[in-house]
């Protein structure tokens, strides 16, 4: 069966496409952050939980935080659990809904026929001995989900399989609701398999698609019903700022194009893609790289196994979309999944923090368009100055005065930016992009410039006031040997870019 639809949870050597493009090293330049470095985010609502495993080699016993949250919540379970899991080996999970079963809990489990039911099969079999109910899907396609409805009041959702892989070696990624109207939604769609013997294109569209979940917007679809992959390229469509995504396996072209036009009207595209999935011959990642987007291949030890996107981080309309499918055929057209859209600043600034920790974990040998390293599968070109400088494109009543680009002492301090609004009136900056030239982007918070008025953006971290901003970097931006800033406006035409050579400290902008 192709690998967008088949895999196992597990590292497994692949041959990589002999049509693998050349890099060609033009300038060392790392792409680096958007956003300050998160490595575990602390749990809110809904809790956020990432797998903390950047430097395993090999799965552990160790229980995680991410585990042991899952631990603590069905422990506390009452009333009932029902648990959609692709995969099941770790043994901490499996005795818990045991336990629960045990005490009186009603526990029901779907999963899988072959890589779950077959290749688990010493784990479902204990469940089964222990009296609860294990129902199967008995086909090809997949039975894909990992989620768990406990006491109609929590979900538990998001990549991980609830496996010594999936929990210790694997990156992923898991979100924990606390709300009776989201627990009633998976209710639905669990026991559509559970009692319908229901699964794949028998399905039907049964389900609330949209409710509020906290105050914000949250969009939940199964497939291969409720068309998510659909709903996925509608939010891409709408970026106005930027993209960074992380996924195993992307094979979908209809999402590939609408990457490439959001890149080409200006949003900062960056994805993060497993290595093992980029092996598939109908990856999507080489022609995402010829076309100029960012992108890196993972070198970890396990799988990057995640399948989310983060959309306009930091800006007004920030969008996390998560869940357990792949941007594939399969995902999209015959396995059981979901997806989330969530339209929240907080989730999207944990799952930005988390993106950010493995982009940096990655070596820039391993990826593509990362600034100064320049992705050209048939013509190579060594002169970096090839690639244009944005031509500003609307007045120019705001521009870029002074790059402080090499401070005495440690440039992530000391650098930064100066704008000014030459202008007669106030300048509402609310949105707007200030980038480098390896596309390195700060969004604007809620924010006006008074006229003749000028606000330094700091590379460091701080508390923004009306002549301050923090972009809250831990890594320095501006390239000692030159670079280019650009600054665009919330509808991403070009306001004004400044164009050094460096060897000095700073640079006047004229």
């Amino acid at each position: 069966m192709p690998l967008a639809s088949k895999y196992r949870d597990v590292r497994v050597a692949a041959t990589m496409k002999a049509s693998r493009s050349i890099f060609l090293t033009v300038a060392v330049a790392i792409l680096v952050c958007l956003w300050s470095l998160v490595a575990v985010a602390t749990p809110g609502d809904p809790a956020p939980y990432f797998t903390d495993n950047l430097t395993a080699t090999s799965a552990s016993t160790t229980v995680t935080n991410m585990e042991q949250a899952l631990l603590d919540r069905l422990s506390a379970a009452t009333t009932s659990i029902d648990a959609a899991l692709y995969e099941l080996d770790r043994v901490s999970i499996r005795d818990a809904l045991i336990a629960a079963h045990n005490r009186g809990v009603l526990v029901r489990v779907v999963t899988d026929d072959d890589d779950g039911y077959v290749d688990n099969a010493v784990h479902f079999q204990a469940l089964e001995s222990a009296g609860i109910t294990v129902v199967h899907d008995n086909r090809s396609s997949l039975m894909h989900n990992k989620f768990i409805v406990i006491d109609g009041q929590y979900v538990w959702t998001g990549s991980t399989n609830l496996t010594d892989n999936g929990l210790t070696l694997n990156h992923n990624n898991s979100l924990l609701f606390d709300a009776s109207n989201v627990a009633t939604i998976f209710t639905i769609e669990f026991e559509e398999m559970f009692e319908s013997g229901l699964f794949g294109t028998a399905k039907t569209d049964n389900t609330v698609h949209t409710l509020t979940y906290d105050g914000s917007d949250l969009e939940i679809y199964f497939s291969p019903s409720d068309g998510a992959l659909t709903e996925l390229i509608a939010e891409v469509n709408n970026a106005q700022y930027t993209i960074a995504f992380s996924i195993f396996s992307f094979t979908d072209d209809a999402l590939r194009d609408a990457l490439i036009a959001a890149r080409n009207r200006g949003v900062v595209v960056r994805g993060l893609w497993d290595t093992l999935g980029a092996g598939n011959q109908y990856s999507e990642d080489e022609t995402l790289c010829s076309a100029g987007v960012a992108l890196k291949r993972d070198t970890f030890s396990g799988i990057l196994h995640n399948k989310y996107m983060i959309i306009d981080a930091g800006s007004t309309s920030p969008v996390l979309v998560t869940g357990s499918m792949n941007w594939s055929n399969s995902g999209e057209n015959s396995n059981d999944e979901n997806t989330l859209i969530f339209h929240d600043a907080d989730a999207v600034a944990a799952y930005a923090g988390a993106w950010e920790t493995l982009w940096d974990a990655i070596p820039s040998s391993a990826g593509c368009n990362l600034g100064g390293t320049i992705y050209l599968p048939i013509v190579l070109l060594s002169d970096p100055s090839s690639t244009p400088t944005p031509t500003p494109t609307a007045p120019a009543n705001v521009q870029i005065t002074i790059i402080v680009y090499d401070p005495s002492g440690d440039d992530v301090a000391g650098e930064y930016v100066t704008i000014t609004n030459q202008g007669a009136t106030a300048e509402n900056m609310t949105g707007w992009v200030l980038s480098d030239v390896a596309s390195t982007a700060y969004v604007f918070p809620s924010f006006s410039l008074a006229p003749s008025a000028s606000v330094r953006v700091w590379t460091k971290s701080g508390t923004d006031s009306v002549t301050d901003l923090y972009w809250g970097r831990g890594s320095a931006i501006w390239n000692n040997t030159g670079d280019t800033a650009t600054l665009r406006n919330s509808s991403s035409q070009v306001i004004d870019t400044c164009t050094y050579s460096g060897g000095g400290v700073s640079a006047n902008c004229p």
